[in-house]
């Protein structure tokens, strides 16, 4: 949920593998719409 003033929300997802690999993806979400934004 956002909060009042706040346009988005942007969320990390992190992994670490076995040989200590880090990986993001990164999930954006914008007041008002559907779509949801992925970076990598």
């Amino acid at each position: 949920m956002l909060a009042d003033g706040q346009d988005e929300i942007v969320i990390p997802l992190t992994y670490t593998d076995k040989a200590g690999n880090v990986f993001t993806k990164t999930f954006t979400l914008k007041r008002g719409g559907y779509a949801v934004n992925v970076g990598l």
